[in-house]
């Protein structure tokens, strides 16, 4: 009954169409966001798991091992990797251009959504290893701030903090205004370096009129989407060329394997010819096979 209702969601391929689909999956050229590299990632972790099981034939890992080097050669020569995709990627690349080497900056966190955490996750793989975080109050702010194992500071203890703080992710969400352009002026005229805001919080925490000031940026979840549609465009400009080294790739594949698999017999035919030609000779001089 289960497998009736599910059956929809399965297909079957085969043959080159079967080998195809495999070096596309490698790609990333199947999957729902072009380009996305954990794809690779968790097919070479599959491809580990089922040798540790001794479930992987020596055609599959053939095959896929020739996945992994067309992939490799699409990220290489062609644009299809490029450029940030989604919401996070998007904050950790512009967080790169303005404020360079992360692990040289300093963050600050407000409030506790699931926004904010997942930036900040990004964040933190990217390089960013300093970290304040801020709530309504110091004890909320001490909760939140325990996983990360990082200081904490109350709304009202704010402004002093942006003094510190080279990227401010703002996820509050309380429907008021948090970060004002009034303390981000006095901060930046304090601080004399730039400031980079990620808004991720709806209704926004960070007042609009920040972004008009000479070194500080504030960049909500719009402005956000608007760069990963940009990369988006860019990758799927991409996909063609992609797509044509893939094939060329396939094709590569199965003539190897087909001269592979032709080269026993060729042998065997090489040995049959040796012996005709062995035997003829000998019956012109008189000699046996063996001895010509």
């Amino acid at each position: 009954m289960l497998f009736r209702s599910i059956r929809g969601e399965f297909y079957a391929l085969t043959g080159r169409a079967a080998l195809r689909h495999l070096f596309a999956v490698a790609a990333s050229l199947d999957s729902m966001i072009v380009g996305e590299p954990q794809v690779l990632g968790q097919v070479k972790a599959s491809h580990q798991i089922a040798g540790n099981a001794g479930t992987m034939g020596p055609e599959l890992a053939t095959a896929l091992h020739a996945a992994y080097g067309a992939a490799k050669r699409i990220r290489t020569n062609t644009a299809i990797a490029r450029g940030p995709v989604s919401l996070a990627t998007c904050a950790v690349q512009v967080a790169k251009d303005i404020q360079g080497d992360l692990s040289r900056r300093a963050g600050l966190l407000i409030g506790g959504g699931d926004m904010g955490a997942l930036m900040l996750e990004y964040l933190s793989h990217a390089g960013l290893r300093h970290l304040v975080v801020g709530a309504a109050t110091a004890k909320r702010a001490q909760a939140i701030a325990r996983p990360y194992g990082c200081p904490a500071v109350a709304y009202d203890d704010l402004e002093s903090a942006l003094d510190g703080a080279d990227i401010v992710v703002a996820a509050a969400g309380t429907g008021q205004t948090l970060i004002t352009a009034k303390m981000v002026d006095a901060a930046l005229h304090r601080r004399r370096r730039p400031i980079f805001f990620i808004d991720a919080a709806v209704p926004g925490d960070v007042e609009r009129a920040v972004h008009d000031l000479a070194g500080a940026y504030r960049y909500d979840l719009d402005d956000l989407e608007a760069v990963a549609q940009e990369g988006r465009l860019a990758r799927e400009a991409a996909a063609g060329e992609a797509w044509r080294i893939l094939d060329e790739e396939v094709v590569a594949f199965l003539r190897a394997q087909g001269a592979r698999r032709a080269a026993p017999g060729m042998v065997r035919l090489r040995q049959h010819f040796e012996a005709a030609r062995a035997d003829i000779l000998a019956r012109g001089t008189g000699l046996s096979a063996q001895e010509a």
